[in-house]
């Protein structure tokens, strides 16, 4: 009897919230970070003016106009569900995540400085400690 194809890594990284003024930055939105959804429509890209900048592993991106909203770079991944194994690495899971950190980060570093917990991180929980002050209250920060 074969053993069952273990379920696709699944976590929602995804928000259908608008990519419009700044992301909520709480401690949870820190430990499960989701990517505001574009506002363009992909139906508006101008694909004949579209410049292809490169590729990789994990895919390729594009210079590309979207309407009249102007030029953009967009990545497009090979892959487009999670693979079927335990652990398994997803890109655009990944780059979300990391995207939706840093626009986390950007809008508190907007509001003034962050003092972080270690100055040199050694370990994981140090290094989750430095990015969850940057979902404090100033007062506890």
């Amino acid at each position: 009897m074969e053993d069952p194809e273990p379920p696709p890594l699944h976590v929602e990284f995804r928000s259908n919230e608008l990519m419009q003024g700044p992301p909520n930055h709480s401690a949870e939105d820190f430990k499960q970070p989701r990517l505001q959804k574009c506002p363009f429509l992909l139906d508006t890209i101008k694909w004949e003016s579209a410049t292809k900048l490169g590729d990789g592993y994990n895919g390729c991106v594009w210079k590309a106009e979207f309407g009249n909203e102007g030029t953009f770079v967009l990545k497009v991944f090979w892959d487009t569900q999670p693979p079927r194994i335990r652990n398994g690495y997803f890109a655009p899971q990944r780059e979300c995540q990391n995207a939706a950190i840093l626009q986390m980060i950007k809008a508190v570093l907007k509001e003034g400085p962050v003092p972080l917990r270690h100055e040199h991180p050694e370990t994981q929980a140090q290094a989750m400690a430095n990015m969850l002050a940057f979902s404090m209250p100033r007062e506890e920060a």
